[in-house]
């Protein structure tokens, strides 16, 4: 019965004020790429209003276990049962706001992960349309953060993360035209549903700009996002 969850799932409803301060922040459409039980879709419709969400699940039986006990039966929300990038590339909608949440923790699909994927994510949004993608870390190793975003900031004119505290993820934000701290925080002044103005905010204070990236870009055949992952777990499992 509760909207905001204080999890990394509230922050994807602060995705769409990554935008030009002339531009309005309210999108039109959105896409979820990772439906699964239909928590950030019900957010959405909660907060923005019964605008056309699709949302994208590779387990058809998890859309049925969805509709049926977790009240995903909002008829804005039109389920797709696929693969993300093979949704991305038959689609011909275009959307203000894709959110990309597909991964078992830590573990994400590396064919979601590329730079070649991205350029095809930001060929179905809008002119100043965003991507926000959950990305799994630890207290201090971000190394699967930090290849994301450098392999966004090679598809997208600027990225951001936001170090979410309440769990080990961090939501990144690339954005498809040119924005500033400025733009956001404008956005974020005139945001006047309460429950949106408190996970605006507590995005804005975990917020950082990505300018810089720290490793090269990943492609369709260099992706080892598992390495990676296995590294942190390798890390983690010894003390850091």
């Amino acid at each position: 019965g509760q909207v905001l969850l204080h999890r990394i799932f509230d922050y994807f409803l602060a995705a769409p004020p990554f935008r030009p301060r002339e531009i309005s922040p309210l999108p039109e459409r959105v896409c979820i790429i990772g439906l699964a039980g239909g928590t950030i879709a019900s957010q959405y419709t909660a907060i923005y209003g019964p605008l056309p969400i699709d949302g994208v699940e590779i387990d058809p039986q998890l859309i049925q276990v969805a509709e049926a006990y977790f009240g995903l039966t909002m008829p804005n929300v039109r389920s797709y049962a696929q693969d993300g990038r093979y949704f991305v590339q038959h689609t011909q909608a275009t959307y203000d706001v894709i959110i990309l949440d597909a991964y078992k923790p830590p573990y994400i699909p590396f064919h979601l992960t590329t730079a070649e994927f991205f350029a095809q994510v930001k060929a179905r949004t809008t002119e100043h349309g965003v991507v926000a993608v959950n990305v799994a870390r630890t207290e201090d190793d971000y190394a699967l953060i930090d290849a994301i975003a450098s392999t966004m900031l090679s598809v997208f004119p600027n990225v951001f993360v936001v170090d979410t505290p309440e769990s080990y993820n961090s939501m990144i934000v690339g954005t498809g035209s040119p924005v500033a701290r400025e733009d956001l925080a404008y956005h974020i002044s005139h945001v006047s549903d309460p429950l949106l103005q408190d996970v605006a905010w507590r995005t804005w204070a975990h917020l950082r700009a990505f300018d810089q990236p720290t490793m090269p870009p990943l492609r369709d055949d260099r992706a080892p996002v598992e390495r990676i992952i296995h590294n942190m777990i390798w890390r983690f499992a010894w003390g850091g």
